[in-house]
């Protein structure tokens, strides 16, 4: 029954200090409330406007938002890699904070990174329903796509 769902959030900020043109910090910030449902594949059935509304609020119900609003990770190191860095840091989300490592890969103007997240690293405890039958896992995936804006 259940979806592979991809989310996105509509209210972000991604500042990257340069030297050289080289990353040497970097801070992204997230408005969690700004969340939105993109799609979700597989399950019985369509993810419709209902579901894509239903997921929506339970996802923002979960991570709290009305008491954590704002997700921010920040670099506390960057190390050049093959296609781009590796970035050390922390990320600050349902009021806590801990070590994620972020991949980054530089293609022309186009940055990808990508994490994992154990949201019950973070305290949050993964939605559940139907006594478990339903579930989002507990680790999850994050991507971050940026085009970045020439000069």
């Amino acid at each position: 029954m259940g979806h592979r769902l991809t989310l996105g959030f509509a209210e972000w900020q991604c500042v990257a200090t340069l030297e050289s043109g080289v990353p040497t910090a970097v801070v992204l910030e997230v408005q969690l409330p700004s969340l939105q449902v993109i799609d979700g594949v597989g399950g019985l059935k369509p993810l419709g406007s209902v579901e894509k509304r239903m997921v929506h609020d339970s996802a923002l119900k979960t991570l709290r938002v009305k008491d954590h609003p704002t997700a921010r990770w920040t670099s506390s190191s960057v190390a050049a890699s093959p296609g781009g860095f590796e970035l050390a840091g922390s990320l600050s989300l349902h009021g806590q904070d801990h070590p994620c490592p972020v991949r980054v890969t530089v293609t022309g103007d186009q940055v990808a990174g990508t994490a994992s997240v154990l949201q019950t690293g973070w305290g949050v405890k993964p939605y559940s329903q139907m006594m478990g039958t339903l579930q989002v896992s507990d680790l999850v995936d994050v991507l971050v796509e940026v085009t970045v804006p020439q000069p």
